[in-house]
């Protein structure tokens, strides 16, 4: 398997039932292994071909935010310091900004090599919650809770197992606490970075993916 094509983060919410009717004829190998196939077969024009980096279903853009304001109507509110509760700024809604995005504020309003990164968002009242540094211990989420859990194979594994909150990370090792049929308490090893509401959570043992949920809400922080 192709550590980085690998689609298993995407494949968990997939049932048994489901992948047991799925091929991956091309699942084996790498992908260049699969452009020197098609370069041995003439197919020069699918050899060649750029890699995609993009998001497919729209296509390329040079700024994503533009193309979410065609669909997303403004919903102005503020930027919050949440170490002091300082208002640094003001937006144009909060669906702009990711946690650990690092966020630009005008100098007059706040300088520091630093930086200022996304810790929290606030739906309802469309508040940007931010903190100083990129390495600051409120982007580090301890516990966290995730819903919609499902196992592909229908049963909960025990002990340690592995998860990743985001396709292209490493994973790492956590416990899960069952809250109720559908709810758990995710207790990472180590503190996570930028885990955040409506992430996939996808968990492992070893290559094998054994199901996902979705993240709810950061518990604690460092």
């Amino acid at each position: 398997m192709d550590p980085l094509k690998d689609q298993t983060y995407f494949l968990a919410n997939l049932s048994a039932k489901q992948l047991r009717r799925s091929m991956f004829p091309v699942g084996s190998l790498l992908k260049s292994q699969v452009r020197a196939l098609a370069n041995s077969e003439r197919l020069g024009e699918v050899a060649d071909k750029p890699e995609s980096m993009g998001i497919c279903f729209i296509g390329k853009r040079k700024n994503f935010e533009s193309f979410l304001d065609q669909y997303i109507e403004p919903a102005p509110g503020l930027i919050v310091s949440k170490e002091d509760g300082e208002v640094l700024g003001d937006h144009s809604g909060i669906h702009h900004f990711t946690i650990g995005k690092r966020v630009k504020i005008a100098p007059e309003r706040f300088q520091s090599a630093d930086g200022l990164f996304v810790c929290s968002l606030d739906a309802a009242t469309n508040t940007v919650f931010v903190c100083r540094g990129s390495s600051n211990p409120l982007l580090f989420a301890r516990t966290f809770e995730i819903e919609k859990v499902k196992w592909i194979s229908g049963n909960e594994p025990h002990g340690q197992i592995n998860f990743r909150c985001q396709r292209t990370h490493p994973t790492l090792q956590c416990e899960v606490q069952p809250l109720t049929s559908d709810r758990m308490l995710v207790k990472p090893r180590n503190p996570v970075r930028a885990a955040a509401p409506g992430q996939n959570c996808v968990f492992y043992d070893g290559l094998t993916c054994l199901g996902n949920g979705e993240i709810t809400r950061v518990v604690s922080t460092l």
